[in-house]
């Protein structure tokens, strides 16, 4: 059984800096990183874990780049009022669902 406070004083720090560099949020960067600490428990339940700092952060990045995937949908679904229609129709995902009209 892994020691949790010896892994997570080793990489924690690391991998917790790295979703903040990503996301720029203190908040979404620490949802971020206990997502990837029980993402990390999961994988150390099912093989042996040579590199918890490596893991750790692997995991906070992935994490971090779906946030900022779901971030950009809901930019482009709720754009900002002050862009305008012609803006959009300029947008490539614009130009095709005109094409597949």
């Amino acid at each position: 059984m892994p020691d949790w406070r010896e892994i997570l004083s080793r990489g924690g720090p690391a991998a917790w800096r790295t979703a903040y560099r990503l996301l720029g949020n203190r908040a979404n960067a620490d949802e971020c990183f206990q997502e990837a600490c029980v993402a990390a428990l999961v994988v150390s339940r099912r093989k042996l874990v040579h590199n918890w700092r490596g893991l750790l952060q692997r995991l906070a990045v992935a994490r971090s780049v779906d946030r900022l995937r779901v971030r950009k949908r809901a930019r482009y679904r709720h754009p900002h009022p002050d862009c305008s229609r012609s803006k959009m129709a300029h947008h490539p995902r614009h130009k095709m669902s005109r094409m597949q009209s």
